[in-house]
């Protein structure tokens, strides 16, 4: 095959590719960011998509910026509206291309552009780093006066340039963002039409059984009664999730805040659920002020499915030691429940995702379990619902800690 440096500019006619002299090294890439992106000066903007996972690139944008366009129907009219045309003889202002040695536009065509002229310079930034304005004070008097307007002119110039640039990257920004909301949909969808399928299954299986008649031992009636009546209260629960989360994205999320104990809600979902929790083989370590009263203004609702949603995820994500530690505290203006399980812990990099919607961590052993990244949305928006905040503090493979705080009611609000 013989090679060649003589080719067209233009590659392909049918979709309007162009052979750019691009010179940046793009495979240099800083690989902890989701996406960078690096400039030439040959009006090109890269930008590299970046697969944390992996810790690989894969693939690239490249955006070439049409120079004729960005001269003649951007800064032209701006240097015209701002310093004025042929009738303004007291300042000529030129765009300069250095390295081609021309003349891009200009706000007098009349007066030729010599350097002995120039009285003053201003670089554009970035990819425009060959474009120069050169402006020249053709009138001594009031040459004072036209730089303190140019320098204010130039401002405006050069915000106008950056705002061209920063819609780009906006843009840019939120396609990602609504790229990566997508696809948590399409993960939340596939998971909840599974675990919404598998319960129904059960109990359509156990229901078969029992109708046909093929099981009559009232051991055996016993359990399948067990299956069907857990498989109903996990689809509830799922349905609930489901529906807490429509109606807070509705705005309908029904707050009813009253004062109450927050001890004695907890002792009162404890004595609920205590059962259960030990039966999945966990240590319950329970530690409260004894004789403090832990007022807050509050929806016992709210906190039923706060306390729920955290306990859920304490038993789930917790393999090896099976401990979960509650303490109850206050400081001088806060009321403060501590939630730490023993579990597989959360990286750092997952903590500021943790709360979104749809989310899940991308962990093996997380992924494995079923989950739908709903239960922490949920848990937020209730806890700032009430007034309250969340915080959560994790280490990978030893487990994770969620603090939430509440104000407290003084003596004068009761």
């Amino acid at each position: 095959m013989e090679t060649t440096s003589d080719y067209s500019s233009l590659v392909c006619d049918g979709v309007g590719l162009i052979r750019s002299a691009t010179r940046i090294q793009i495979n240099n890439f800083d690989l902890r960011w989701r996406s960078m992106i690096e400039f030439d000066a040959h009006r090109s903007m890269n930008i590299g998509l970046i697969n944390l996972t992996e810790n690989r690139v894969i693939g690239y944008f490249t955006f070439i910026l049409d120079q004729e366009a960005i001269v003649n129907k951007l800064i032209a009219p701006l240097i015209y509206e701002y310093f004025g045309g042929v009738e303004n003889d007291g300042t000529i202002v030129w765009l300069h291309d250095h390295r081609r040695d021309i003349v891009l536009a200009s706000n007098n065509s009349s007066v030729d552009f010599s350097v002995d002229l120039v009285d003053n310079r201003v670089r554009f930034p970035r990819f425009f780093g060959d474009w120069i304005i050169k402006v020249a004070f053709l009138n001594p008097p009031i040459t004072s006066a036209y730089q303190d307007t140019f320098r204010k002119n130039i401002i405006v110039l050069g915000f106008a340039v950056l705002f061209l640039v920063g819609s780009l990257l906006f843009m840019f920004y939120t396609a990602q963002k609504e790229r990566e909301l997508s696809m948590r949909q399409a993960g939340f969808l596939a998971n909840v039409t599974h675990e919404l399928k598998t319960p129904l299954a059960v109990m359509q299986a156990a229901g078969e059984n029992i109708s046909d008649g093929r099981v009559t031992e009232p051991a055996r009636l016993k359990k399948y009664g067990a299956h069907i009546y857990d498989e109903s209260i996990r689809l509830r629960k799922m349905i609930e999730k489901l529906l807490d989360v429509a109606k807070y994205d509705a705005g309908q999320t029904l707050i009813n805040k009253t004062q109450q104990d927050l001890k004695i809600l907890i002792d009162n979902y404890l004595a609920e659920n205590e059962e259960f929790i030990l039966e999945k083989g966990f240590e319950l370590d329970y530690n409260s002020e004894q004789e403090t009263d832990f007022n807050v203004l509050v929806d016992i609702d709210s906190i039923e499915t706060i306390l729920s949603n955290l306990f859920e995820n304490a038993i789930k994500y917790s393999f090896e030691t099976k401990k979960i530690v509650i303490k109850l505290f206050e400081d001088e203006s806060q009321i403060k429940l501590s939630i730490r399980d023993h579990g597989v812990g959360i990286r750092k990099n997952e903590l500021k995702n943790i709360f979104k919607k749809f989310y899940r961590v991308e962990e093996t052993l997380v992924a494995k379990t079923k989950g739908h990244g709903l239960g922490l949305s949920i848990v937020r928006n209730l806890v700032l619902l009430n007034g309250g905040d969340i915080h959560v503090e994790s280490e990978y493979g030893i487990g994770t800690t969620f603090v939430l705080s509440f104000p407290k009611l003084n003596t004068q609000e009761i």
